[in-house]
């Protein structure tokens, strides 16, 4: 079983460091937080690092060079990413960053690149959904079992064929909406026994208009922040910390 990769955060915010421990351990990884450099320094020293996340007030307090291990890391394919609060100064060693209040969508594409040896290039959420799949006139239920903001897996017994058009209908749980989404066939999955026999074909949505995109990323948005809440074992979320499409109390 692969090692799971290591993430150190490093930044004075309480409520930020247990953000970004909560999401971040629910997508699989092992996490760090520190307050500041001198705890850091020790943990890069004697642990194997994979990325390291620093806050902007922590960088801007460095004085001259950034210590050796830190810098070694940021010539090691930049695995040093500044935290940078929204409308802040300059960047003072020109580091890969990503903005406080933290987009998601955006914290999965960063730890994607710098984590992934095969990296996603958007965020899928396993779900259970009924979906009404429309193809030729002829309409048949089936269920949706994971979801991104580009395309989808459905369970079915009607295999259709790579690049065929369809349509999905479906109901936004929990927004009391319902999206019809225009889909072409990328992958199909016969049942075997290496797949426990599932069934079904992966569909990829076609001219999204860009108020139903909104309205899908805010669905993906919502199942992401329902399921941390829910399934986390780590320190609670702040919802301040993170630039959400929704409001969530």
């Amino acid at each position: 079983m692969p090692e799971m990769k290591r993430v150190h955060i490093c930044d004075p915010r309480e409520v930020l460091l247990a953000t970004l421990e909560t999401v971040l351990k629910h997508w699989g990884y092992r996490v760090t937080c520190v307050g500041n450099l001198t705890e850091l320094l020790p943990i890069l020293e004697q642990s194997k690092t994979d990325l390291v996340l620093v806050g902007d007030s922590v960088l801007s307090a460095v004085t001259g060079d950034l210590p050796p291990i830190i810098e070694q890391l940021r010539l090691k394919e930049e695995r040093v990413i500044a935290l940078r609060q929204e409308n802040a100064g300059s960047n003072p060693f020109d580091l890969p960053s990503l903005k406080v209040p933290v987009d998601m969508f955006q914290l999965f594409a960063l730890i994607q690149r710098y984590l992934e040896k095969f990296p996603r290039r958007h965020l899928r959420l396993d779900v259970r959904l009924p979906g009404l799949l429309c193809e030729e006139e002829k309409s048949q239920l089936a269920e949706v079992l994971s979801i991104s903001s580009r395309g989808l897996f459905i369970s079915t017994n009607r295999l259709l064929e790579r690049g065929n058009r369809c349509q999905i209908v479906l109901p936004l749980i929990g927004m009391q909406r319902e999206l019809e989404l225009e889909t072409q066939v990328i992958y199909k999955v016969e049942p075997a026994q290496a797949n426990n026999y599932r069934q079904g074909i992966g569909l990829e949505f076609v001219n999204v208009p860009p108020d139903i995109q909104q309205m899908l990323d805010s669905y993906l948005e919502r199942v992401l922040m329902v399921d941390l809440v829910e399934n986390s074992d780590a320190r609670p979320l702040d919802i301040g910390q993170l630039n959400l499409l929704g409001k969530y109390s």
